[in-house]
């Protein structure tokens, strides 16, 4: 959110949403990797 971002609240959310995504996008594509193989 563009004006959450300039609180520290703000960024903290904006980080721990792009790390968990990350994980659970990694954590897919293992696990579809597996899948498909």
């Amino acid at each position: 959110d563009a004006v959450a971002i300039g609180t520290p609240a703000g960024a903290w959310y904006v980080a721990v949403s792009h790390a968990t995504g990350f994980a659970a996008a990694a954590l897919g594509l293992a696990i579809g990797g597996r899948d498909r193989r």
